[in-house]
Formats: structure tokens, sequence, C-alpha cells
């Protein structure tokens, strides 16, 4: 159907895929605004697996400075070169020694070096095997490296690898090693650019054409098919580090496309150019929201964000941690100052290019000396006075130029020297996450010894089934007493009700209430992470009751069309917003 938006600077916004627009603090003057702005869809929908804490997995605490730095990280690009988890280990051990509390383990950049043992996927109602999805992540991988076969970029480093991805057994040993180091582990999963064995497996495996313009690494964020697998694929990931205990998950989203657009403002200069970039904005703000719901916090690199200032095409999520590596060069590929950005409240990471170390590289390959002269408050560009902290990177440009032993060799000095300029901070400590049950109530949280639960008053929720909502007073406890803390909790769903239109909400300290929250259902228990704690439960979704929900982006005085499964004669739109100008009808 076609929307056309009045003269107005009103917009339609983030009406998101189950996200933060199904989990939004319900008030009676909310309630009335959130239902004249969604478009119900009403379909089913897989529920995606989101438990930020499982048993026996652990969760970081990081002490901060008086003025709010937090992160001294050590970088390594381990997507587009493999290293074994020995040589991981040298690097973390290098990286402690010289006071960083942080590794990142870039596995997924152009390349994808980790697989889960379970791969399987659900795109748009068709399911791919765990062994379908693996066997074409890892032809990716192939075909990746076999791109050095020749020269690239007036440089020769063929590469070649008997092994190409860790095993999730593996990463298990890295979170572990790192932990007693004292080390956190960031993982980062680079979307929706520098993903080429991403993209080949999803171009490969749904049959359509996901790349934007040809490109070989970079997916179309206009091409519902290609975002429907990636973010399936970055749940995967997301879920698993979150059950690990992880804090932090980058989402890369850097350099769009610039192996077609190779000139000028490149690829982000190209969405601009042809009005695609809010579609870019709304997945970033996307993802985010998927790593949020984990219980982590997302970081991106700085170059698409509001890239050449440029404002008018959406707002990104403040939440996002950016890691701020380049200022741009020339006049023409020109991300937003990193003084800008922090000015719109986004913490940065001091991520400056000039101090790289990139194989196969030799004049830019950040040496002892250099490092030693980093400021940590200098950012390419700008003075920032309160960064949340710092970061060193090893990148693997030609995975070949260097073996795995000669970049531990050849990096540790700089690691060293690079350490020294930063400021003194905590080693991450762990604390088990421990599942304490009462009756049918399973709450897993860090540290929990004890856990008390009463039924309680159920709230009004207007999107519930009649007589379908039950309540509970839940406080769990650890050795310090009460924990209010963000947590995954199960609940029995009563007999009768349909398990796939569960949800879960919780009452905030304000009264208000949090719906929409999602989950799994098994063995008779609704599953899903809670924000915090206090008066909680489950319903079932109302006949009438949207199962998802659909982003739209318009701009004023313009349309969008969008193709929708279903009979959804009488559906409106607020007046003031949009008008409906076409027909709606079921879709082939």
């Amino acid at each position: 159907m076609a929307l056309t938006p009045l003269q107005s600077t009103k917009e339609i916004h983030k009406i998101g895929k189950g996200m933060k627009n199904m989990n939004q603090t319900q008030t009676r003057s909310l309630r009335k605004r959130v239902l004249s702005l969604i478009l119900a869809v009403v379909m089913a929908v897989s529920l995606l697996p989101i438990s930020a804490f499982a048993s026996g997995d652990s969760t970081s605490t990081t002490a901060t400075t008086s003025d709010g730095y937090e992160y001294n990280i050590m970088f390594l690009d381990c997507g587009r070169k493999y290293y074994s988890v020995d040589s991981i280990k040298k690097i973390i051990d290098n990286a402690s020694a010289a006071g960083f509390n942080y590794i990142q383990l870039a596995v997924g950049n152009d390349g994808l070096r980790f697989l889960l043992d379970d791969m399987s996927l659900t795109v748009n109602d068709k399911t791919y095997t765990s062994k379908e999805v693996s066997d074409a992540i890892h032809a990716g991988n192939v075909a990746y490296n076999k791109t050095f076969d020749s020269s690239v970029g007036g440089r020769y480093y063929p590469y070649s690898t008997d092994v190409n991805e860790l095993t999730q057994s593996e990463m298990d040993t890295i979170i572990a090693y790192a932990a007693t180091k004292g080390m956190g582990v960031i993982p980062c999963v680079n979307t929706p650019g520098h993903m080429d064995a991403i993209l080949s497996a999803a171009t490969s495996l749904t049959g359509k054409d996901c790349a934007y313009s040809g490109s070989a690494r970079t997916i179309d964020v206009t091409n519902t098919t290609a975002v429907a697998f990636t973010q399936a694929l970055l749940q995967k990931y997301i879920t698993y580090f979150a059950d690990k205990g992880c804090q932090l998950f980058n989402m890369g989203a850097d350099e769009y496309a610039n192996d077609i657009y190779t000139g000028g403002s490149m690829g982000f200069g190209n969405l601009q150019d042809t009005n695609k970039y809010s579609y870019y904005v709304n997945y970033v703000n996307a993802v985010d929201d998927m790593i949020q719901a984990a219980g982590m916090t997302a970081m991106a690199f700085n170059d698409g964000i509001y890239f050449n200032s440029n404002t008018s095409s959406g707002t990104f999520n403040t939440d996002i941690i950016v890691c701020y590596w380049s200022n741009g060069w020339g006049d023409y590929y020109t991300p937003m100052p990193a003084s800008d950005l922090a000015g719109k409240g986004f913490k940065l990471i001091n991520t400056h290019g000039d101090y790289y170390w990139v194989l196969g590289k030799s004049d830019w390959q950040c040496s002892k000396t250099k490092a030693s002269g980093f400021n940590y408050k200098q950012f390419q560009g700008s003075t920032i006075s309160t960064p949340a902290g710092s970061m060193f990177c090893i990148w693997a440009d030609y995975p070949g130029a260097e073996t795995e032993a000669s970049v531990i060799s050849k990096t540790a000095d700089t690691i060293a020297a690079f350490g020294k300029t930063l400021p003194a901070v905590k080693k991450v400590e762990t604390v088990e996450s421990k599942t304490v049950t009462k009756g049918d109530v399973a709450v897993t949280a860090p540290g929990l010894t004890d856990l008390t639960v009463t039924e309680a008053i159920a709230p009004t929720i207007d999107t519930a089934a009649e007589g379908k909502v039950s309540a509970y007073d839940v406080t769990p406890a650890t050795k310090n007493g009460s924990y209010a803390g963000r947590g995954s909790v199960s609940l029995p769903v009563p007999d009768g009700w349909d398990a796939s239109r569960v949800r879960g909400y919780i009452v905030n300290e304000d009264s208000s209430v949090t719906t929409g929250l999602t989950g799994t259902t098994a063995n008779g228990k609704f599953t899903f992470t809670v924000p915090h704690f206090s008066r909680m439960g489950i319903y079932e979704l109302a006949a009438n009751a949207a199962t998802e929900t659909k982003e739209i982006t318009l701009t004023v005085g313009g349309k969008t069309t969008e193709t929708l499964a279903g009979d959804y004669s009488g559906t409106q739109l607020n007046d003031d917003i949009a008008t409906v100008t076409g027909t709606v009808a079921e879709a082939p």
C-alpha cells in the first residue's frame, strides 16, 4: 500500500519489528499515541531467543575513573585473518600486561571466523539447517581468502589457511581465559558492510541478490530479505555472547559499500544522494535494539553515524558507544566530528586511526615510539575531555602478509607502549550467574542465592486477551541483599493459552507497564529477559493484537509502498501523520 504523508514535519518513526515499539512504557496518553501510529500487521512471527543470562556463565563489571573513563580495549581483526586459540591467548597476555581490560575480537569482519554449534536460521518462514548455514559461511570464507590470490591494491600477499573458523568450544575457552586475566571479551560482527562471508551465505541460501549495487561485502539495507537474514544471524551471536556474560557488542557499521564506491563521499554519500540513508539509520537502530534486549551495550564505528553531519534522515540511538577512528579524508569523505557526536550525547572511544597496526602496510604499523605519544583525549579532529575509553587496533587488511606468530611478536612492544599512555582502570571482575527456582518460577542472574515469589494483581494490558494475564512479585537476592538488576525469568504458561502469542511484561517504579517482551516457550514455561525485578508476568495477545510491526520511514511530501500479506481492511493511520492513498490487498 502507498502511504503519502501530509505536509507536516511529523513522521512515522521507528515502527520497528518487535523491539522498542512493542517494548513501550504503557501509559494512558502513550497508548493513544502508539495506537495512532502503529499499522497493525497481524501475522505470526517466530520468537527469537533472547536470554541475557544463562546458568553457569558470568557477567562483567568494570570500575570507571572519576571522569567516566572505563574502557582500555585491545582490538584484534580475527575476521579477515584466522587466529588460533593459543595465538589469541598470547595477544590477551600482552594486552593484560599493558593495562588493557578488554579484548575485542572482530570475528566478523569481511570473513566470519567463528561458527556456533547451532547455526540454523529461520528467515521469512524458511528454515536453513545448521549445516547449510555453516557450509555457506565456510564457503564465503574460502572465497574471501581467494581474493588475495592476485594483487590487491598494488600489494601481493596470498592467503590460505588450513582452519578457517573457531568453534564454540574454542570461544568458550577464550572467554574463560580472558576472565583469568581480568579482561572482558567484546565481540565484533560487522554489518551491514565488511561482511563478505555473510553476504555470500545470504545470497546463496536465499537465492536473492542481497548485495548493495554489486558490492562483495555490503548488504542492501533496503532489501528486506538481506536485512532479515543478516539480523537473524546476528541474533544467534548476540544471544551466545550475552549468555557468556559479555557486556558489549560491536556492530561495526562502518565503510558502507566502499569496495564499489571508491571515490568522493563513497558508499555513505551514495546512500544519501539516493535518499536511502534513512534505511541505514533504521538498520543501525534495530541492531542496537537487539543488543540492548540481550542485556548488552552496542558499539559502532563512527563514520556512518550522521555521515557528512546529515541529521535529516533519522535519529541514531545515543546509547550506542561510538568508536571514533576517523574524521575523514580530503573534503569529500566527511564523518561528523567527534566533538559534535559528544554534543549529541554519545559516549566515545578514542580509536584513533593514526595509531593502527595494519598487516601488509608497513607505512601503517604504529611503532613503539609513536604509541608512546598517544593522547587518549586527542581524537582525530577534536579534543574530547571525557572520553569513555581508548582502543588500539591490529587490522588484517592483508591477512597473508604476516603469520600469527609474527603479528604477536611485532606488536608486543607497541601494545606495551600504548598501554602506558592510558588511565588505569580496574580489571573486569566476573560474577557467576546462578539460577534459583521457587515453585514454577525460575530466575537467572549474577550471584543469586535466594528468590521470593508471590502471586500479584495483574495490571490492565490493552493488547491482552481477556482473562489471560498472570502476575507475580519476583524478588531475587544475592549475598549482599535484594537484586534488582537485569536477569532472565521463566514463568509457567497456563493451560489453554496459545504459546505462540505469549509475551512478557514488567511494572516499573512509576507504576507504568512495559509490555511486549519477547522470549521463548519450552516445557510449559515462557522465558524472557527483564531489565529489573518487581511485579511482572505474562499475557496472551488478543486475537486482533499485532504480532509484528513494520518500520516505515516517510519523508515530507514523499510516499512509500509496503506490501503486506493478509487482510487489513479497515486498517487506519492517524491523518495528522499520513494517509493511505493506495489499496490494501493480500500479497501474492
